[in-house]
């Protein structure tokens, strides 16, 4: 006789999967930004960190991409952030960006070249953008 179940059984959402394996290599900067080696990150902290660092989403949009509410990816994204020890996603981008590439001056640059309306963020996403170009 089998056990009666309760509740439903869940399937694992292939994007969140997939996404986490995609920010899998990149585990140890993020646990160097937290300063201990010893944080595990779940699936769903890998695939918000690849939807932020990698994409540029907003809660929204990864709600939408992942199929869950945009609170439950509010609650993921502030505790990746409180984990990396940074006070907002720019400050969680721009120091995973510098950990990557090990630039830590083309910032300034980039802003003066695209203009007075340009902010941190603008230049964030151009030098991921040209990093990710090279890389692949």
């Amino acid at each position: 006789m089998t056990a009666p179940t309760t509740g439903r059984r869940r399937t694992p959402n292939l994007l969140i999967v997939a996404a986490a394996r995609d920010m899998a290599p990149y585990v140890t900067i993020l646990q160097e930004l937290a300063g201990t080696p010893r944080v595990i990150f779940t699936e769903m902290d890998l695939a918000v960190a690849y939807a932020i660092l990698y994409q540029g989403c907003r809660n929204k949009e990864i709600a939408r991409a992942f199929r869950v509410t945009p609170r439950t990816t509010r609650y993921y994204t502030n505790r990746l952030i409180g984990t990396c020890h940074c006070r907002s996603r720019i400050e969680l981008i721009t120091h995973f960006w510098r950990r990557l590439t090990g630039e830590h001056d083309r910032m300034g640059d980039v802003c003066n070249a695209l203009g007075p309306r340009a902010t941190r963020g603008h230049a964030i996403v151009m030098l991921m953008t040209e990093y990710l170009l090279e890389a692949a």
